[in-house]
C-alpha cells in the first residue's frame, strides 16, 4: 500500500513538472510569436488565415488580427507571384517545405518584398492541419539589388557611349572590372585581362610605373576623392599609348571611412600628344625661321652698306674731287674746265647707274609693274649675267592668281636661293619652276651642284 501511494505521488509530480514545462514552452513561444521581428503566419491548408503575429500584421498593414482572420491570404500576394505562391502552398499541404520571394500587397496598397519559408503543421497522428510561414521583409535588400542593377546598366551604357576605357576597382578584394573601351582602345579581349588590379599594373610603361603607382596609392591613402595622371599604357600589339587617367575614390561609412572602391576612365591622348609635339616642332622651326630672317635682313643691310660705301661713296668722292678741280681751274682762268666737267658728267652717269642697280636689287620695279613671273625671269637673266651660271625658268603661273604679299615672299625666296647657289653650290645650271596647281602656288629651285 505504501508503495502504491509513493508511485502515485511520483506520477503526479512528473505530470506537474511536464505541465510546468509545457506552460514554459508555450510562454516562450508566445513571447517569440508576439515580439519576433519576422512575420509569423498560420493558415489552413486551403489558405485561410488562422493566426498572425504583430510583425506580420504590420507587413500587411492590418491594425488587428480580426481584420484578416479567416480571410484568404492569396489576395495579399502581388498578382504576378500568385501562381508561384499557390504552387508553394500546394507543396507544403502535401507535406513538403519550401521558400519563395515575392511582393506582398498591404491592405492600404503598399508593396513590400518578402522572403517566406513555409512548413506543414501536423497532429500527433501525422495529419496536416495547418501551414506555418516565417516571413522576413527584404524590401531594402531588393531595392539595393535593383539600384545596383540599374547602376551597372547605366555603367554599361556609359562604357558604350564613351570612347574611354572605364574601370571599376574594388579596393577590398582587389578585383577590377573593365568596360568595352579596353578592347576598342587597346585591343584586349576580356579573357586576356587579369580580373585584378594587376591588369593595370602590368601594362604601365616601366619608366612610368613607380611614379603612377605612388601617385594613385597616395590618393587612396590620403583620403582625397579624386586622382589624375598621364602616363603610357601598353596596347595588345606591344606599342604604348599616351593616356590621361582619372579616378574617383569612394569611402565607407564613418567613423573609419576607409576607401572601398574606385571608379574611373582612361582616355587615349596619343593624337593630342603627337599634335603637341608637332606644334612644339613648328614653333621651334618658326623661331629658327625668324632668327634666319633677322640674319638675312642684317646681311642685306650690311651688303647695302658695302654697296653704298664702295660704289656710291667712291663715286661721290671722285665727283667731289672733279668738281673741286674744275672750280680751281675756272678760278685761275685755266683751259681744263670743259674736260673736268665732262669727266664729272661721266661720274654722275655711273652714280645714277649704281643707285638704280642697288634699288633694283632691293626691289625691282618689274615686280610691281609686271608681276612675279616677269620679275623671276629678270632675276634669272641678271643672275646668269653676273655669275656665268646658266639659269633656266619654267613659269606657268598667272600673275592675277598670286597675291601681292605672296609674290614678294616668293621673289625673296628665289633671290636668296640664287645667292646661296652662287656662294656655296658650285653649280653650272640652275632651274626655276613656278606654277599654280589647284589654287596652290608651287615653287621649285634645283641646281646641279655638289
Amino acid at each position: 500500500m505504501t508503495r502504491a501511494v509513493s508511485s502515485d505521488r511520483d506520477l503526479k509530480t512528473a505530470l506537474a513538472s511536464a505541465e510546468q514545462a509545457l506552460r514554459e514552452t508555450q510562454r516562450q513561444y508566445r513571447e517569440l510569436f508576439e515580439f519576433a521581428s519576422v512575420g509569423i503566419f498560420r493558415s489552413t491548408p486551403d489558405g485561410r488565415l488562422l493566426e498572425m503575429n504583430p510583425a506580420g500584421l504590420a507587413m500587411i498593414q492590418a491594425d488587428a488580427l480580426r481584420d484578416v482572420l479567416g480571410h484568404d491570404v492569396l489576395p495579399l500576394v502581388a498578382p504576378e507571384y500568385r501562381e508561384a505562391f499557390g504552387a508553394l502552398a500546394q507543396r507544403v499541404s502535401e507535406g513538403q517545405s519550401g521558400t519563395l520571394e515575392f511582393e506582398l500587397i498591404g491592405l492600404r496598397g503598399a508593396r513590400r518584398w518578402v522572403d517566406t519559408h513555409a512548413v506543414p503543421l501536423r497532429t500527433p497522428q501525422g495529419e496536416i492541419t495547418a501551414l506555418l510561414a516565417i516571413t522576413r521583409d527584404v524590401t531594402e535588400r531588393k531595392l539595393a539589388e535593383q539600384a545596383l542593377r540599374d547602376s551597372e546598366a547605366r555603367l554599361r551604357i556609359v562604357t558604350r557611349a564613351t570612347n574611354d576605357a572605364v574601370w571599376d576597382w574594388d579596393l577590398v578584394t582587389n578585383a577590377v572590372w573593365w568596360g568595352e573601351g579596353l578592347q576598342t582602345l587597346f585591343g584586349y579581349e576580356p579573357a586576356e585581362v587579369e580580373p585584378t588590379a594587376e591588369s593595370w599594373y602590368n601594362r604601365l610603361h616601366p619608366d612610368d610605373h613607380q611614379r603612377v603607382v605612388t601617385s594613385i596609392r597616395g590618393a587612396i591613402e590620403s583620403g582625397r576623392p579624386f586622382w589624375t595622371a598621364e602616363y603610357r599604357f601598353r596596347r595588345r600589339d606591344g606599342s604604348y599609348a599616351d593616356v590621361y587617367d582619372r579616378g574617383y575614390v569612394m569611402h565607407g561609412p564613418p567613423p573609419d571611412r576607409r576607401p572601398i572602391r574606385m571608379v574611373g576612365s582612361i582616355m587615349d591622348v596619343s593624337d593630342r600628344k603627337r599634335a603637341e609635339k608637332r606644334l612644339q616642332s613648328s614653333r621651334a622651326a618658326l623661331r629658327q625661321l625668324a632668327t634666319r630672317e633677322q640674319d638675312i635682313r642684317e646681311d642685306e643691310r650690311a651688303r647695302i652698306a658695302r654697296e653704298i660705301h664702295d660704289s656710291l661713296g667712291q663715286a661721290l668722292t671722285a665727283l667731289k674731287l672733279d668738281l673741286a678741280a674744275a672750280h680751281a681751274a675756272a678760278a685761275s682762268g685755266g683751259t681744263g674746265v670743259l674736260e673736268r666737267l665732262a669727266q664729272t658728267a661721266l661720274l654722275v652717269d655711273d652714280l645714277v647707274k649704281g643707285v638704280r642697280r642697288i634699288a633694283t636689287e632691293l626691289r625691282p620695279a618689274v615686280l610691281d609693274q609686271l608681276g612675279l613671273p616677269a620679275a623671276v625671269e629678270w632675276l634669272a637673266r641678271d643672275f646668269s649675267r653676273r655669275t656665268g651660271i646658266t639659269c633656266q625658268t619654267h613659269i606657268a603661273a598667272d600673275e592675277a592668281a598670286i597675291a601681292k604679299d605672296v609674290a614678294t615672299a616668293l621673289f625673296r625666296i628665289v633671290q636668296e636661293s640664287l645667292t646661296n647657289v652662287s656662294r656655296h653650290a658650285g653649280a653650272r645650271t640652275v632651274t626655276i619652276d613656278l606654277g599654280v596647281r589647284s589654287r596652290v602656288v608651287a615653287l621649285e629651285i634645283c641646281d646641279d651642284g655638289g
